[in-house]
């Protein structure tokens, strides 16, 4: 009984949840904290954090204590320097950056590549950073194995002794090698 009470608190009479700040407040916590993508925010003035995510935290590795008040420089979460200069300008200029490439250090020193993107919002006359990053670390990884794998194809190709004419799936011939030339 007591929880039919509590869902008629929570809803409109037509049904709908209410549109109050305070529920809508609510609301934008529990996506913030269960978003699986790492989020913070942090005051433009100061680049404190004020608030982090979970996914944030985990992929980090650290704890919130450990960065709520502090800042990203403080934390040396950015590998390169003038990379995140040049991300911080553009954001000056643009008031926010959408998927910059930029590499992250782990509190464990674990280098990882991501997508940084961020937004300045106002909340109650403060103007604060809403940053978001995707991993990319995989992928990264993926295409330096396929750049290498390339490579040594290339490669194996050039040195054969045979004459070697590789096709697309139309029959097109996209490369041949230097024996190939010599038949011709």
């Amino acid at each position: 009984m007591k929880k039919q009470q509590d869902k008629k608190k929570t809803k409109t009479s037509d049904n709908r949840p209410p549109n109050t700040l305070l529920w809508k407040e609510e609301v934008f916590y529990q996506v913030f904290q269960s978003n699986p993508t790492p989020m913070a925010i942090s005051r433009f003035e100061d680049a404190k954090y004020v608030d982090v995510n979970n996914a944030f935290l985990d992929f980090l590795e650290y704890k919130p204590e450990e960065v709520i008040n502090h800042t990203s420089n403080e934390l040396q979460l950015f590998i390169d320097i003038i990379q995140s200069d040049k991300f911080l300008s553009k954001l000056a200029k643009l008031n926010k950056v959408r998927d910059f490439e930029v590499r992250m250090t782990t509190s464990s020193g674990t280098s990882k590549n991501v997508l940084f993107s961020a937004e300045t919002i106002k909340i109650k006359d403060e103007i604060y950073l809403l940053t978001i990053f995707n991993d990319i670390t995989d992928q990264k990884k993926s295409e330096q194995e396929l750049k290498l794998k390339s490579a040594y194809l290339e490669q194996l190709i050039e040195q054969s002794p045979e004459a070697i004419a590789l096709c697309d799936n139309i029959g097109y011939v996209e490369t041949v090698n230097k024996e190939f030339t010599k038949l011709f």
